[in-house]
């Protein structure tokens, strides 16, 4: 950090010294976790201890189940009556393009600054330009090298912000001429409106001062080092590993002292650069020398209190003197920004105390009447202008102008159910997408039409927030939210860990982020660290100091503004909220103990008991089309021609996941564009289903995808818009998903046969603060483009609830061949217009054809004799084996047991299925002893083998199956194997074999790996599978 106020600093060393005795207190106790007392251990057995120790902190936490939906039948009739005519939603790539023309034109009056310009007091010079080199030996060897230009240099505009990550070295050089003018007041400061990362600045030679941190402006008082004429501005800028480690060295990570993590704007290196926008280093905000005069206005900060019709102004003046006369006066005027408006001009302060030397810190209420009151909200981001006018005798030294809105942001902590968040009084649900480069980027490039697109892109998406990840913006970034009206969560630098020796640093940072956006009506709150987990050295913070670190940065963003709203963790698994908690929820692409089946039903992780919660990641990859891929993609990326185009997988491409993550959700492809196409399909899948399992959960009032926008190329491929700004399917998905009023069908399961009873949750989700008085739902199906049956019902649609209207409950028609269904649901208000609506394809199978078989169950399980019996089979227990047609696996120990009266049936032309091997030791009917995987827990069966036992199979027939014992869709659990020896593979997983088939004698076998049976009961595809291995020849 460069300056901070001395009140800061005092606070910080106060609470530096009292951590410091707990510490030492606990040391005394014999609590030797703390300053890593204890041996080393490594990270696998950090992570079991850091789950053993906040579970003692479960007493505060609860699970959160579904909720107990009464039982309500939505009925149908069998004519057209209830039908209607969908939406015809935004959908394409045109369509989007021209919604965003009708965007620029709806909010361009918001843009306005009409008020008028505040009166020049200062001159200022801006630096546009310098020499660049990274540093050499020489600049190493011999200071004056550097300082007179030696060697070679690059020209670059200012911003400028380069590579690599870690311990690097920049030097920038400018020749400045400074004026007589400009020298001729009593003050002269040079600013840096941000330097990533740590920056030392030399003029004509002299050292002015240091600088850490990357976001925070600063400035160094530059009088007795300046002169008239030629100056020599020399920077040093100093580059550091994150705290966390490298983003790129994935073993062995360096780590350093930097207070940063993923999300800066990057750099074009499509290797070190693009991906997830690492920390660089430079210049990479404005720099400018400017004059002022003895005593300056450094800071104002407007406070709304628009329920008073009134705002209070913090002032902070700097002084150069040591004491002055009480001659100072304040006028202040008040105009629309965006809105034509003198509300108020030339209004004197009264009764301001002496200005000091140093900081002078002066409060003052204004008055803002009802006429004039235009509260600052999304959809109309209203902005006002004050000007302040510091006076010295009558005369006028000095003047500022800041922008700012009238709004109130707050977050009940009190009531049956805590953690509601309010905007203007009004409750407010944040829905919105992690940022990671994108707006930074189109700042650095000065590309500000690009900046408004990217915030109005996201409006179009239905977003009213985002989450600024991991770092903060640029002014200009919160500038424009301001205008165009979007919520923004501000995140301070922090990734997983905090080092012990870096806490003071990550305190005044906290101050400086605070500082930042305190002003702007869209920054709604602010978060500490990402994802803390346990200590990965002895040199980072355990988890009572980080809470004592999160106690701290509470108190320090209080003092700056008590009316701030904080999230202490984003994606807090360490338990470490007391109320309102974050979890962040990679289950439809990483996998992990709470499934994405779970979610579908109406569950989530264990938070503080009656509290609200969110969740502040949630996605998974979709990769770059071929254009993009053409266009910028490096030519070994990219797939060669013809058959050589089989062989290519994503993983070619740096970083890129899909090729090690997609056998848990679809099938190897042979072509880039299959590629491209599979996980397009499944990333729109993902985003579907959680968006609408969230807006379906009653305490989840904030949640945001990641990402939105990728800031380069394969930069962060989870985004849903790549970096041409073309969207992916989910992210039409994504926009439809967050309709603020929202018509939702919710099921586990996908397919049904004829003549079943079809029963889905119909749900009404109502974000806005507003009942829908006397709405109504319609609802029908159809099947081969004819509506089947139809029906209507009256709807409750409550203020900022998710509202269950009932059970959508049918049989089947018949079909002849499988089909494809369509449920539709539509919710109307009372003049029967369509607020929106939903529909719910459903896979209609014909009837099973059951015959009847003799068959013998080896071993105990009543899920398996369920199925033989929902098959039709006549079955017994652990006899008749050798009259049996088919010869049931249930217990390896039994197969054992009767070995040969099996082996023997089988050569005779029975069936054995096996659901139960002994991985340690299977080998049958003169099978080479298998080898097998580890346990797999995986939501996708690929049926991509050419067997044709699943030929008319779909890709997608074998993912997220309904588990009737569960009641919600589990992953299979199996262990694949690796050596399918003679066995024909009918289902694999990643290549090994999980169904297989041998003909056996007049007989066959059949090894069924993962757990069938635990889906058959009400899964039309598993029972058709199952009858499949039961009865088809090999």
């Amino acid at each position: 950090m460069g300056f901070l106020n001395k009140p800061h600093f005092l606070l910080i060393n106060k609470m530096m010294m009292s951590l410091k005795k707990c510490l030492y207190v606990g040391a005394l106790m014999g609590v030797s976790v703390l300053f890593g007392q204890e041996k080393v251990k490594d990270n696998f057995e950090q992570i079991a201890l850091q789950k053993m120790q906040y579970a003692t902190e479960k007493v505060h936490i609860e699970e959160n189940v579904p909720r107990v939906l009464p039982q309500k039948t939505l009925t149908f009739k069998n004519n057209a009556k209830g039908a209607f005519v969908p939406e015809n939603k935004i959908d394409t790539q045109e369509e989007l393009e021209a919604t965003l023309e009708t965007y620029r034109k709806r909010y361009a009056p918001f843009m306005l600054d009409l008020a008028p310009q505040v009166k020049k007091t200062r001159e200022r010079l801006n630096i546009g330009e310098f020499d660049f080199r990274p540093e050499t030996q020489n600049d190493i060897d011999d200071f004056l090298y550097t300082l007179q230009g030696k060697g070679k240099w690059d020209l670059v505009e200012v911003p400028h912000y380069a590579g690599p990550e870690g311990r690097t070295t920049f030097w920038y050089r400018s020749k400045i001429n400074l004026s007589k003018k400009m020298l001729s007041r009593e003050q002269l400061f040079l600013g840096f409106k941000g330097v990533d990362y740590i920056a030392e600045v030399f003029l004509n030679g002299r050292f002015v001062g240091k600088h850490t941190g990357l976001f925070e402006a600063f400035e160094f008082e530059l009088k007795k080092y300046a002169k008239e004429g030629e100056n020599v501005l020399l920077v040093k800028v100093t580059n550091d590993y994150i705290q966390m480690g490298s983003n790129h060295q994935l073993t062995d990570r360096p780590i350093g002292n930097k207070i940063a993590a993923c999300g800066g704007p990057g750099w074009n290196d499509p290797e070190l650069g693009w991906h997830m926008c690492p920390v660089g280093s430079g210049l990479w905000q404005g720099v400018y020398i400017e004059s002022r005069n003895a005593v300056a206005i450094q800071d104002v900060f407007v406070r709304p209190l628009p329920h008073e019709n009134s705002a209070e102004i913090w002032l902070e003046i700097d002084s150069k003197y040591e004491a002055t006369q009480n001659d100072y006066s304040i006028k202040w005027s008040l105009f629309g920004q965006n809105f034509k408006q003198v509300i108020a001009e030339d209004m004197e302060v009264s009764k301001i105390p002496a200005i000091m030397s140093d900081i002078n810190y002066i409060k003052f209420k204004i008055h803002v009447s009802e006429k004039y009151l235009k509260w600052w909200s999304p959809e109309t981001p209203w902005l006002y202008k004050i000007h302040v006018n510091l006076f010295k005798g009558g005369k006028l030294i000095d003047s500022q102008a800041k922008q700012f809105g009238m709004r109130t942001f707050t977050q009940e902590t009190t009531g049956d159910l805590k953690g509601k968040f309010y905007l203007n009084g009004k409750e407010v649900k944040l829905r919105g997408a992690n940022v990671m480069g994108n707006l930074k980027r189109s700042v650095v490039e000065k590309n500000f039409d690009q900046l408004r697109d990217d915030i109005l892109i996201a409006k179009i998406a239905n977003m009213n927030f985002w989450r600024f990840t991991q770092q903060p913006c640029q002014e200009e970034v919160y500038d424009y939210c301001d205008r165009l009206g979007i919520m923004t969560q501000t995140d301070l630098g922090l990734f997983a860990v905090l080092r012990k020796s870096m806490l003071q640093e990550a305190l005044e940072q906290t101050t400086a982020m605070e500082r930042l956006v305190r002003s702007h009506p869209s920054n709604i709150m602010v978060s500490f660290i990402n994802e803390p987990t346990v200590k990965w050295t002895q040199q980072c913070m355990d988890r009572e100091e980080i809470n004592q670190f999160l106690s701290m940065a509470e108190q320090m963003v209080r003092i700056q503004n008590p009316d701030r709203v904080i999230k202490r963790v984003d994606g807090d698994y360490m338990n470490l909220s007391k109320g309102w908690m974050d979890h962040h929820c990679y289950n439809g692409w990483y996998g992990g103990g709470f499934t994405i089946g779970k979610l579908n039903r109406g569950y989530w992780h264990a938070t503080p008991k009656n509290w609200m919660y969110g969740c502040g990641e949630y996605g998974a990859e979709g990769l770059d089309d071929v254009a993009l891929m053409n266009e910028h993609y490096l030519e070994r990326w990219l797939p060669k021609k013809g058959e050589a185009e089989k062989s290519w997988t994503p993983g070619v491409v740096y970083r890129v996941q899909t090729t090690d993550m997609h056998k848990n959700w679809f099938d190897t492809q042979e072509s880039v564009n299959d590629w491209i196409a599979a996980s397009h399909k499944h990333q729109e899948w993902v985003i579907d289903l959680t968006t609408r399992a969230f807006r379906r959960d009653l305490k989840m009032n904030s949640f945001a995808v990641h990402l939105l926008i990728d800031a380069w190329p394969a930069g962060w491929l989870k985004s849903i818009m790549n970096s041409e700004r073309r969207a992916k399917p989910a992210f039409f998905a994504f926009k439809d998903a967050l309709s603020p009023v929202l018509a939702d069908l919710r099921t586990d399961k996908s397919s049904w046969f004829s003549g079943t009873e079809a029963t889905i949750e119909a749900w009404v989700c109502n974000d806005t603060p507003d009942e829908i008085e006397k709405a109504t739902i319609k609802y029908f199906f159809k099947v081969d483009g004819k509506i089947v049956m139809s029906g209507k019902s009256k709807a409750e649609v409550k203020a900022s609830l998710p509202n269950f209207q009932g059970y959508v409950s049918f049989k089947i028609p018949e079909v002849k061949d499988r089909t494809e269904g369509f449920l539709y649901l539509g919710v109307f208000n009372k003049k029967g217009e369509l607020l929106h609506d939903a529909s719910l394809k459903m896979t209609l199978l014909p009837v099973l054809v059951k015959k009847t078989l003799q068959a013998s169950v080896l071993g105990d399980n009543k899920k398996i004799e369920g199925l033989l019996d929902k098959l039709g089979y006549q079955f017994t227990r652990n006899k008749n084996i050798g009259t049996a047609e088919l010869i049931v696996i249930a217990d390896f120990n039994q197969f054992i047991a009767h070995k040969k009266e099996i082996s023997d049936a089988v050569k005779n032309g029975a069936r054995v299925v096996f659901f139960d091997v002994n991985i340690k030791d299977f080998s049958a009917f003169d099978t080479k002893k298998a080898a097998f995987n580890g346990h797999v827990s995986s939501n996708f069966i690929s049926r991509k083998t050419g067997h044709n036992w699943v030929s008319d199979f779909e890709a997608n027939d074998f993912k997220f199956w309904y588990n009737q014992g569960k009641d919600m869709a589990t992953p299979f659990g199996f262990r694949s194997m690796k050596n399918k020896n003679d066995w024909e593979l009918i289902l694999k997983h990643n290549e090994a074999m999980v169904v297989g088939a041998k003909k056996v004698g007049q007989g066959s076998a059949v090894v069924c790996l993962f757990n069938l049976e635990d889906y058959c009961s009400e899964n039309a595809m598993a029972l058709k599978f199952a009858q499949i291995i039961f009865e088809k020849k090999v």
